[in-house]
Formats: structure tokens, sequence, C-alpha cells
């Protein structure tokens, strides 16, 4: 059942009980705020876990006394006093349990033979320490000079090609006016070689400028995390 139908039978089947207006509208608003944090799916389902409309009009007609006997309302209100409101009130299902805190891992005991071991290898760790650092920079370094390497040649080619290219253009243009075969191939050769240095210039210049940063970016990176795993070995084996 929907929850709008629900609450339209409720509101019209309370009429028939003779509820006041006023708690008509708190028992409606207080099933309203109970299904507002739910889906539709999930307010059909909390109605058919009520017992449906069916369930929850019975539970008002034994609230509201309908069917009770004129004795034993009277033994029921000699017994006690009657309240001057009457209030339906039901449980709102709990879903949601507090979570757990996790429990941690205790820290690892080191006994004199741990330390005995830590000790005598220290020499051995710290040497292979120092070597993979060493490594590490050291390709930084090559890779930097690399990048200092290519942009000369990046330039050398890119002013050497230019020059050139530009003799064959200029020489093969005057030929043309003298001897044509002559000017058509040196103009020809001239193009050829400034289209060849345009090329090869970026190409130098992309490896210098893009490829090279990013191969030490992750040199780099690959060096942090082999001395955070080195760092982590030593404390306990913690995770990096």
């Amino acid at each position: 059942m929907k929850k709008d139908e629900f609450l339209l039978q409720l509101r019209d089947h309370m009429k028939t009980l003779s509820v006041s207006e006023e708690g008509i509208g708190e028992h409606i608003e207080r099933f309203e705020a109970y299904f507002a944090p739910m889906s539709e799916d999930e307010c059909e389902q909390a109605i058919q876990t009520m017992g449906g409309i069916e369930g929850v009009l019975a539970s008002l007609e034994a609230f509201y006394g309908v069917g009770e006997t004129d004795s034993a309302e009277n033994d029921r209100m000699a017994g006690e006093e009657q309240p001057s409101e009457k209030t339906l009130v039901f449980e709102e299902a709990v879903t949601d349990e507090p979570p757990t805190a996790e429990k941690q891992p205790a820290e690892p005991k080191r006994g004199a033979a741990f330390w005995t071991l830590f000790v005598l290898t220290l020499p051995l760790t710290i040497g292979a320490y120092a070597a993979m650092n060493v490594l590490f920079a050291s390709l930084i370094v090559l890779l930097s000079l690399c990048i200092g390497a290519l942009a000369a040649a990046t330039a050398l080619t890119a002013l050497s090609g230019t020059a050139l290219s530009l003799v064959g253009i200029v020489y093969g243009t005057v030929k043309l006016f003298t001897y044509l075969p002559t000017g058509l191939y040196e103009l020809g050769l001239g193009l050829l070689l400034l289209g060849a240095t345009l090329t090869v210039s970026i190409l130098l210049y992309n490896a210098a400028i893009r490829l090279l940063p990013i191969a030490i970016r992750r040199c780099a990176s690959v060096c942090g995390r082999a001395n955070r795993a080195v760092f982590a070995a030593l404390k306990g084996g913690e995770q990096v």
C-alpha cells in the first residue's frame, strides 16, 4: 500500500472513531515524520511490517476502546484514573546500529633477538639504503642533463637546419631564372630540409620539455615510496 493511500484511509477511519481533528492531525503528523526519511518502497515495507492498514486500524480501535463492554470499561475506570488525552504511540524501527570501534592490532613486541639482529645488520641496511638513494639521485641527475642536452640539440638543429634550408631555397629561386632544372632541384631540396628541420626540432623539444620531466617525477615518486617502505619495515612492518 502506498503511503498517501495509507494516510488517507487512516484519517477517514479515525473520524469514525470520534477522534478530534486535533488528535487526528497529531497522529497523521507522527506517521508522516516516521515515513519522511524513507523511500516509497521502504514506506510500503514499513506499512506491511505494521500489519498494513488493517493492523493499524485494529490498534486504533483497541486504543480508543471500540468493542469494549460497559462493565469492562467501568472496571478499568474504577481501577485507574483515565488520562485527559490519549496518544497513539508507535516505536520506530531502528535500522542503523552504532558503529563499533575497530580493534587496533597490538604493537609487536621486540625482544633481545630482534635488537641483536637489527644492530648486526645495520651496516648492511645503511649501505643498501645509501646505494638505493645514490642510484635514484644519479638517475635524476642524468635525466636532468639529458634535458639540457636535448634543449641545446633543439636550438642547434633549428638554427643550422633553417640556415641550410634558406640557402637552398634562395639558391634554387635564383637558379630558376638561369637554369630551371637546377633551380627546381635546389628549391625542392631546401624545402625538404626545412620540413625535416621542423620535424626533428619538434620531436627534440617535446622530449626535453614533456617526456623527460615526466620520467624525473616518476623516478622521484618511486624513490619516495621506497624510502617510506624502508622506514615502515624498520618500525615493524607498518603499511605505507
